[in-house]
């Protein structure tokens, strides 16, 4: 089984749900902008209003996500 960095979940039909470590921490929300042609992931972090990741291929979006929450922890 892989061993993922983050988990999004969804929030029943609704196109958006939390994202969650591999840690069991809620980061923040992700949302959908489900449409005819492809979706639009947005990631908004936790006391955030606007998204500060976006993308159109999930597994970059995660692997983005990942990234800026490992920046975050990292103590400098």
């Amino acid at each position: 089984m892989p061993n993922y960095r983050i988990t999004l979940q969804r929030n029943g039909e609704h196109p958006s749900g939390d994202v969650i470590t591999r840690d069991g921490e809620v980061i923040g929300t992700r949302r959908t902008d489900e449409n005819d042609l492809d979706d639009f992931y947005q990631f908004i972090p936790d006391g955030g209003e606007e998204p500060i990741i976006q993308g159109y291929m999930l597994g970059l979006f995660c692997s983005k996500i990942a990234d800026w929450h490992d920046s975050k922890s990292d103590p400098k």
